[in-house]
């Protein structure tokens, strides 16, 4: 209902509500990062419902949480254990950069990995 009442602007402007859906984002989102310098390989598991992100990011040290939220276009803004951090979702693909991560690493995924 929220979503819908968010949308209605546009359609009272007769744009297309193409742009203000969610769900085609909706699912697990997962990356395979290599190892950087002096950094471990991560996996970056996602699951993205609505407009809330959550998650982890697991490497050799542990396990750190991912939370958010996504836009309609696809921008999401996260924390990363803390860090703030910006991933883009488009068509199947994510790339994610948090540039609080030490290792300062493109984060690159898929969905459904």
């Amino acid at each position: 209902m929220r979503q819908l009442l968010l949308c209605l602007p546009l359609l009272a402007l007769g744009l297309p509500l193409g742009a203000c859906s969610f769900d085609r984002y909706d699912g697990r989102w997962v990356a395979d990062v290599p190892p950087g310098r002096n950094c471990c390989p991560t996996r970056i598991v996602m699951d993205i419902d609505g407009h809330k992100v959550r998650g982890s990011a697991e490497d050799c040290h542990g396990v750190d949480q991912i939370s958010g939220k996504i836009d309609a276009q696809g921008t999401a803004r996260i924390s990363l254990g803390g860090a703030p951090g910006n991933v883009s979702f488009a068509g199947e693909n994510f790339q994610a950069l948090v540039p609080g991560d030490a290792c300062k690493r493109q984060m690159v995924g898929n969905r459904g990995g």
